[in-house]
Parts: C-alpha cells; structure tokens; sequence
C-alpha cells in the first residue's frame, strides 16, 4: 500500500501530466480526494447486472447535493430495457450506450413547479426568464455528479451523454416525459471492464482555472504550452492523434447548426421555458 504522500503524488502525476506539473503545490489529502483524482470515463461493462441498491444509491447521493432554493428542480429516469438503451445510443450515434446495462437519463425538470402553482390555480410565470432554466440545469449537473462520485465509491463505471440532445424530442418520446421536463444528459452506468484501454484524463495545470483575488488573463499562454505536449502525449496513447487546441479547435470552428444542437432554443420554447 503506498503511503499517503506517495499516494498522492501519484494521482497528481496521473491528473496532471507524467511531468507532474501541480508536484510542488500543497495539497490536502483524505480518502474522498483520492476517490475523485482518479476519475475517468468508462465507456466498456462487464457482461453483469447493476442491482437496484446500487442505483438507488446513486439517486440518493443525486438528493443530497445542494439544491436552489431547495426547489429540486430535476428528475432521472432509470432505463434498462436493452430495446430503449438501443434506441438512446441511436440518438447518441455512440454504439458503446447499447452495451451499458443501465442508462441515466437526467432531466431539468420544472413540472413539479407548475404542479404546485395549480393547486392555486395559477401558472408558474417564473418558468419564462432564462435563470429558471438555467437553474433547473445547474441542479442537474450538481445531483449528477454526485451520482458518479457515489457510482465510483461503489467500484462501478460511467460516462456521460451529452448527445442525449442531439434528439431531445425521441428522448422525451421514449421516456413518456411530462410537460416542462427537458433531457440534459445521459449516464452510462456498469461494472469496468477491466480490458478495457482507459486511463485517468490529464487536465489543464491548476494555475489556469484557479485564480486568486481576480482573473488572471496571463496564466493560460505559460500553462497551455506546458499542457500542449501532455495532451498530445495522452491522445496518441489512445490513437486519437491530435492535442488538446487541436480537439478544442475542431469543435469551437464548427458552425453546424446539428453540432451545435441550434435547434433547441425553439424546441424549448416550444415546451414552455422561455428565455427572457
């Protein structure tokens, strides 16, 4: 067993860079940090149930998390018919969410508001400004990440979905979903395979998304060409053969309007939630 310095050094180097960029820097340390350094995306199952206490701690750790308001403002929807997965990873076009034996469909969820403003006989007139939506899908993102750190304490695998939205009218379709619910993301859920080739991702070096009394607009240009050759190291190991600007680049030129899902501003108004 390493001992604790060691330990962390460690998953620093893995979350860093083999170069260990954040080595100098003072770190606290306990089990929940070496739980979370560790992340990595698992996209291959074991051919083996995920059982219903397992999920059910999952929704459990998603209700703890902090809430705006306490409005609880979301929803997940379970899915384990082979035939539904199948028809979400046709939405996705990622063939590995057909092989997941149980995917998370993780909803803004504004219905229980409206049901509440009926009692009275009333509409929830907040439901029309942006920051409602937008806080029904920072409540998702905040209940779903404890979900993956709860699903990893547990020793099971996930991955996100964000092409959940490439179709968010199936989704809705093949989930039933109510009025004023809208599908977020996905999470794909199953035990590792460990033949899998997967490894723990290195991110951008701490000094650029950490700033201190204000913005530091001169950290990204020293950090990013420390980080280039890290990245490139990374996605060669996985045969992706480009860099961290290279994949940033590719995406952030695109135009597209299907890339950029353009089409869920009228979708959403078409569902109630309005963007003033």
């Amino acid at each position: 067993m390493l001992n604790n310095d060691k330990l962390k050094s460690s998953r620093l180097a893995a979350r860093y860079g083999t170069s260990h960029l954040e080595q100098d820097t003072p770190v606290a340390w306990n089990e929940t940090m070496d739980l979370l350094t560790r992340h990595r995306t698992v996209r291959q199952y074991e051919p083996k149930p995920v059982g219903q206490e397992s999920i059910n701690a999952l929704a459990i750790a998603a209700q703890s998390a902090a809430s705006s308001s306490n409005l609880q403002m979301w929803s997940v929807v379970e899915v384990r018919n082979p035939e539904t997965i199948a028809e979400i990873s046709q939405v996705c076009t990622q063939q590995h969410v057909a092989e997941a034996p149980v995917v998370l469909i993780w909803l803004a969820d504004y219905s229980r508001i409206q049901a509440v403003a009926e009692r009275t006989h009333e509409k929830a007139e907040s439901i029309g400004f942006l920051d409602s939506l937008l806080s029904c899908v920072v409540d998702v993102g905040i209940a779903a990440q404890n979900a993956v750190v709860a699903a990893e304490s547990l020793g099971l695998g996930t991955v996100y979905l964000g092409s959940v939205r490439n179709n968010a009218q199936r989704i809705a379709e093949l989930l039933h979903l109510p009025p004023l619910t809208i599908p977020v993301m996905g999470l794909s859920v199953g035990w590792p395979d460990p033949a899998e080739h997967a490894d723990v991702k290195p991110r951008l070096p701490l000094s650029t998304i950490l700033h201190h009394e204000t913005y530091n607009v001169d950290a990204f240009a020293q950090a990013l060409a420390q980080y280039e050759p890290i990245s490139a190291e990374y996605y060669r190991r996985f045969n992706l053969g480009e860099s961290w600007t290279e994949r940033v680049h590719e995406r952030a030129v695109d135009g597209r309007s299907e890339r950029n899902k353009a089409y869920m501003t009228q979708w959403l108004k078409d569902h109630g939630f309005g963007l003033k």
